[in-house]
């Protein structure tokens, strides 16, 4: 919500805001030029660095430098050395590397046609044109399944799934939310549907678990092709903001259609007030979803609630978990 009593920004203030970018593109240029990594491998100064990326030594030296003014690096005798956060999150096969901030390279060249896609209404990439090669759906997957761990295991949580035996994650990325369901009852068998090109990712998430016995996949668009069915619980876990109006509403319908008597559909998005400036995180991911995609949005909990009814669900409910965005669930009765 706008807050009326803010102090109103200095210029000081929207010239910071207005800059911001600058520090986030050195970040994600180191990211991808594998900096900090070879730094850890013992390559320390701006000419072994640039030796080893073919790159030229100058440009690496004042990216280097401003790296140091980030507190990321620490420059002595013109050597460089990763600071602990560094080392510990950003050095590739570390056990808490952050891969998944490449995803946010991805973004970061999509966010610069917003212009032409508030004037448009939707993505101006060419169908295409946007680059989701196999770095990038790695990277993807990688964004989504590092930061989704707590939220995951929040919403497994917050479900009662005492009596859910079969659970559909449609759309279901890396696993994620169906191995936290998966741990919280053992009797519960999951199927993941998600494209072809996505699958292989999958597998290799829940062979890395060891759920594999439990856990299967269904390869499909969610779009064209029909569901599996008889599933006691259908879960769709930020999935709706891709899509438009129309086509959430046949999703929705699809899913409603996959459940077993009884089942229930559980939506994790977004959830919008009617007025759509909150939650503030919301307001801005439709902006990404608008540069992003042909029809995509973020959609307030009436229009959400509205596509369950449509869909024949009764006993409409809002869950809370931390972390979450927001949850839905709607009932076959």
């Amino acid at each position: 919500m706008s807050d009326p009593h803010r102090e109103p920004y200095s210029s000081l203030e929207l010239f910071s805001v207005a800059r911001a970018f600058m520090r986030s593109r050195i970040l994600l240029t180191a990211m991808e030029l594998s900096i900090f990594t070879l730094i850890e491998e013992g390559k320390q100064t701006s000419a072994e660095i640039a030796a080893a990326l073919s790159a030229d030594e100058r440009g690496v030296d004042r990216l280097l430098n401003a790296l140091c003014a980030m507190d990321l690096l620490a420059k002595k005798e013109n050597r460089f050395t990763n600071l602990e956060s560094a080392s510990r999150l950003l050095v590739e096969g570390k056990p808490e590397y952050l891969g998944g901030l490449l995803h946010a390279a991805h973004l970061y060249q999509t966010w610069a046609t917003l212009t032409d896609a508030v004037r448009q209404g939707g993505s101006v990439l060419a169908a295409g044109s946007r680059s989701w090669d196999e770095s990038a759906k790695t990277a993807f997957i990688a964004a989504m399944h590092g930061r989704g761990w707590t939220v995951a295991q929040q919403l497994a949580m917050a479900l009662d799934l005492s009596n859910v035996e079969r659970v559909l994650d449609v759309g279901g990325g890396s696993g994620l939310f169906s191995m936290a369901m998966a741990r919280a009852n053992p009797r519960l068998l999951a199927t993941i549907f998600d494209l072809p090109d996505i699958v292989p990712l999958t597998r290799r998430y829940v062979e890395q678990e060891g759920l594999s016995d439990r856990i299967t996949t269904v390869a499909g668009n969610y779009l064209t092709d029909e569901l599996p069915a008889d599933f006691d619980l259908v879960l769709l876990s930020a999935i709706l903001h891709s899509n438009s109006p129309a086509e959430n509403e046949s999703l929705i319908r699809k899913c409603a259609a996959a459940l077993a008597p009884t089942g229930r559909v559980v939506i994790q998005d977004h959830l919008m007030a009617e007025n759509r400036t909150e939650p503030p995180e919301g307001a801005f991911f439709a902006l990404n979803m608008l540069v992003n995609t042909t029809g995509g949005d973020t959609y307030t909990e009436e229009e959400i609630a509205g596509w369950l009814k449509q869909a024949g669900l009764t006993a409409i409910e809002r869950l809370a978990a931390p972390g979450s965005p927001g949850i839905l669930v709607g009932w076959k009765r």
